[in-house]
């Protein structure tokens, strides 16, 4: 049998699956190689190793990184998008080497992207509009700008959940099954991923929830469902609210404590200030593909082109719906589609991504202050996209012949890979990775941690030198002091001093550390770096430092803990009760 032949001989169900692969090969392809590739952001193995050191030694939930902070240490986890490097920690921890790593979270992010678009393009518009969306979104160009050229890695796997949030809320509006389970997967995943992206998404998960009410509950030819409302309402907080309270552990900290650091100095001034970086019109529409990085004006040196396949798609979209407008003018005859419903939806996701992101939005931004801290208004891209794809998968649902359909399909989604796979490449290739991506504490300590000072805590001095050893005070010998336990969360000293002596811990001072002479809780004090000092009597003395929590990060471990709980609880019932009715049933 020939292939031509094979091909025409598939079902529908195969060639679905076929299109998906080629979907996530297209936007893979540059990984498959033993060379890796520098981006703007190569920080990934440092923060991989990192977690898995932090893991190893017992530190959970991981919030310090032990040799960040100029080998003096700092909170990283407690504030920056901590689930990727959980899995890439695990993976590291496995045996991989840190590159493959970093690829199979690549890998990773792209398969989710995939198969959440799909998803919510079969929902909304069935499974060809799902191998449409997850076409649109998995090929978005500006997903390879996060993967091959900036290298944020936590932006894309936010991107990733985003369309099965959307899913999951449909399935809970439409009273379907595992909508409320994914819908707190979703949701889970995009807290511990990015938190801008969760700021951003914000408002577009309110306008899609009032949507898809509206949709479901809007009386046209029936009274109000009020029972269904109220339950429909009730399952989509309770789901958010579930999820707040699992994340609530990297939440309540990322949010309440980073004025604990010297995050508002790095983070949103200078280069950071968001109102160099708003986008031109024009932008979106050219194919020019850069490497280098955003400024002031038109002219950057990165892209933020929309795509080929989606501009086609939208432009076919509009011009079937401008032929549908037309034929109601002439026939006077109009009937409203579901799909007209979803579209709008999509028009309105993209176009206010598309809108914040252009300087004609700044009043909003000076309006809503918390907008500063996502640094480039450009990063409303995200939601856009999501968009983007939904309108994208719309295409062949407004078509009533199957021909059209078919042949329209194939064109958007032939348009989309074709016209997209090449930017999913790096610039270059590196002869050597481990200039860029190493795991060595030394190296972190020195050469990484200039590049990551974001999370220093506040009062640490601006001009740090990583420590020799443990201790700074140059009049205290290996004779004087004995180190018994140096893990990430806890330091233990046994020293001997004939008079008393403020020693100098090269370990940067938090609320969360607590120290503890000869196993007495004490006041810990400040040294001259900003470091944590110890007033040690006389003697011979064990001295601990402890990480303790906040009582803020305390509070927020028992939430996530006890949402936990209530999670298992109620999914162990709600088993016990299917199986009771099959048995029921049976009997």
């Amino acid at each position: 049998m020939t292939l031509f032949s094979r091909l025409v001989n598939w079902t529908s169900t195969e060639l679905m699956k076929l299109s998906l692969i080629i979907v996530i090969l297209a936007a893979t392809w540059s990984l498959y190689r033993l060379e890796f590739f520098r981006v703007h952001d190569f920080t990934h193995a440092a923060r991989i190793s990192e977690m898995a050191r932090a893991l190893n030694e017992g530190h959970f939930p991981v919030r310090w990184s032990q040799n960040l902070g100029f080998g003096f240490g700092m909170p990283l986890f407690n504030f920056y998008a901590p689930l990727p490097y959980y899995v890439g920690a695990v993976l590291f921890n496995l045996g991989l080497d840190v590159v493959l790593v970093i690829k199979l979270l690549y890998l990773i992010c792209t398969i989710l992207t995939t198969w959440g678009a799909f998803q919510l393009g079969k929902e909304w518009f069935g499974r060809w509009g799902g191998v449409l969306a997850a076409a649109a979104l998995t090929l978005a160009p500006y997903r390879a700008v996060n993967l091959f050229v900036r290298g944020s890695l936590s932006e894309a796997w936010a991107i990733a959940f985003l369309p099965i949030i959307i899913w999951a809320m449909t399935r809970i509006v439409k009273q379907q099954k595992s909508g409320w389970s994914w819908l707190i997967f979703g949701l889970v995943g995009l807290f511990l991923s990015h938190n801008i992206t969760t700021m951003l998404f914000a408002p577009i998960l309110l306008i899609v929830g009032l949507g898809l009410l509206i949709i479901q509950f809007w009386p046209v030819h029936s009274k109000f469902e009020w029972q269904n409302f109220i339950k429909v309402v009730s399952n989509l907080l309770t789901a958010d609210l579930m999820s707040l309270g699992l994340a609530a552990f990297y939440l309540m900290p990322a949010f309440l404590e980073k004025d604990l650091t010297k995050f508002q100095t790095t983070i949103i001034s200078g280069y950071f200030d968001y109102r160099l970086h708003f986008l031109y019109i024009r932008q979106f529409f050219n194919p020019t593909w850069m490497y280098g990085g955003s400024g002031w004006g038109p002219n950057d040196g990165i892209s933020f082109y929309l795509g080929t396949g989606q501009l086609l798609a939208i432009f076919i979209l509009l011009l079937l719906l401008g032929t549908k407008a037309l034929e109601i003018v002439r026939t006077h005859k109009f009937t409203w589609s579901r799909n007209y419903n979803f579209i709008l939806i999509g028009f309105l996701v993209a176009g206010l991504g598309l809108f914040m992101s252009l300087e004609k939005s700044v009043k909003i931004w000076q309006a809503i202050n918390v907008l500063a801290y996502s640094q480039f208004p450009w990063r409303w891209l995200s939601p856009a996209i999501v968009g983007i794809a939904i309108l994208a998968a719309a295409v062949p649902a407004v078509l009533a012949k199957k021909w059209w359909r078919s042949l329209l399909l194939v064109l958007v989604w032939l348009v989309v890979v074709v016209g997209n796979m090449a930017s999913f490449r790096p610039e270059a290739y590196l002869a050597e990775s481990q200039g860029y991506y190493y795991t060595d504490p030394a190296k972190i300590q020195s050469a990484m941690s200039d590049i990551l000072p974001d999370y220093i805590p506040l009062q640490m001095a601006e001009k740090l030198v990583p420590p020799q050893k443990l201790w700074l005070n140059p009049d205290l010998g290996e004779d004087n002091i004995e180190v018994l336990v140096n893990r990430t969360h806890e330091k233990l000293f046994r020293i001997k001093s004939l008079a008393p002596v403020n020693l100098d811990v090269a370990l940067a001072d938090f609320p969360s550390w607590q120290l503890e002479i000869d196993g007495q809780k004490s006041v810990k004090a400040q040294g001259a770096l900003g470091n944590i000092q110890v007033a040690i009597p006389a003697g011979e003395h064990l001295i601990g430092i402890v990480w303790a929590g906040s009582q803020l990060e305390n509070l927020s471990n028992s939430i996530s803990l006890v949402s936990l709980i209530i999670l298992i609880s109620l999914k162990v019932y709600q088993i016990q009760t299917l199986a009771n009715d099959k048995k029921n049933n049976y009997d």
